[in-house]
Parts: structure tokens; C-alpha cells; sequence
């Protein structure tokens, strides 16, 4: 084969794998907006004729398990800790990571109202292994950016994080939590992370 033909070769061979490469995020971000989309959709339809801002019984069981279940807690919980991990026993870990996630739950239904905007999905970016799918949510003529963080975790795509306004909940809770270790250590964490979620049965 001729030099010249080699490298024909290789630049189809390359634009191909690119192509090819291209396709297969472009079906994985469609996924992930897909289920972001059923996930919308099916919480609305469970608010459908609900009035108020709280929900008992069967309602919020259904309702919490919709809105958490794309979410992976655990892996929101070690952005919220960050380096002060490192401070925790592996029980104490266990520990927090179920406090943690119980309160997340917990908080998510706090307020409907951000159920019932209308959703417009964006662009999906990808950055230092993640995605982050942009969305912009809309209630009564107030637009908020909302952007979720999803990573790879054993071959699956799950929420890590979100943004309401340009905020991450993580960091949000990463600066509170180092405040709290700061002043108090992590037996101090976990008290309040104790009383906060016993507070809430």
C-alpha cells in the first residue's frame, strides 16, 4: 500500500471512530434528558389537583421515592463532605451517609411549588467526567436555571448534584458541614444530623 493511501486511510478511519464516538454521546445525553423528562412528567401527574404545599401518607412515599431515585445520595454526600472525609471512621461514614440521604429526602418535598414549573431542557456539557444537563424552570413568569450534575458510577448515569440559580446543593452543604466540623468536630456533625432527621418523623 502506498504512503498516500495510508493515510487516506487513516483520516477515514479516524473520521469514522469520531462519527461514530459523536453518535454514542448524543444517544447517552438524549437518554439522560429523556428520563429527566419522564421523571417531570410523572411527579406532575402525581401533584395533579393536589392543593397546598405538603403531602401525607401514601402521596409523599410516592412522591419522595419519584423525585430521589435518579439521585445517588451517597455520591451527593461525598461532594458534600469533601476533603473533611478523611476525618471520619468508616462507621462514622456509614453513618453520616445515611443521615445525609435521609435528609436530602426529607428536604425534597419541602416545596412543591418548584414540581409544578414548566421545564425547558437546554443543552447537555460535558466537563472533567461529568454532564451537565442545563435546564430552565419556569413559574409564574420567573425563569430559574436549573443544572444537573450527572457521573459514571459502575457503568450507570446518576445525579450527583444540582444547581438552583447557579448554586450547588453540594457545595451548599459542604460549606455548612465544614463549618459545623470545624466548631464542633464530627461527632458534633452527626448529632445535628441526628436531631435533624429524627425531628422530621
Amino acid at each position: 500500500m502506498s504512503y498516500l493511501k495510508t493515510i487516506l486511510l487513516l483520516i477515514v478511519i479516524s473520521t469514522f471512530s469520531a462519527s461514530a464516538l459523536y453518535a454514542q454521546a448524543n444517544d447517552r445525553n438524549e437518554t439522560l434528558v429523556k428520563q429527566l423528562k419522564e421523571r417531570d412528567q410523572q411527579i406532575k401527574e402525581l401533584l395533579s389537583g393536589h392543593e397546598g404545599n405538603k403531602v401525607e401518607g401514601e402521596l409523599k412515599d410516592k412522591l419522595t421515592k419519584l423525585i430521589n431515585e435518579t439521585i445517588d445520595l451517597k455520591q451527593m454526600g461525598k461532594l458534600a463532605l469533601g476533603d473533611e472525609s478523611v476525618k471520619f471512621s468508616e462507621d462514622e461514614l456509614a453513618e453520616f451517609y445515611s443521615l445525609f440521604s435521609e435528609m436530602v429526602r426529607t428536604n425534597s418535598i419541602k416545596n412543591l411549588d418548584i414540581y409544578k414549573a414548566t421545564i425547558t431542557y437546554e443543552e447537555v456539557t460535558e466537563t472533567d467526567k461529568q454532564l451537565i444537563v442545563q435546564t430552565v424552570s419556569s413559574l409564574d413568569n420567573i425563569s430559574t436555571p436549573v443544572y444537573y450534575t450527572f457521573i459514571n458510577v459502575d457503568n450507570k448515569w446518576v445525579i450527583a448534584d444540582f444547581a438552583i440559580d447557579n448554586v450547588s446543593t453540594a457545595m451548599s452543604y459542604r460549606r455548612s458541614f465544614s463549618r459545623l466540623i470545624a466548631k464542633r468536630g464530627v461527632d458534633g456533625l452527626l448529632n445535628v444530623l441526628r436531631k435533624k432527621v429524627s425531628s422530621e418523623d
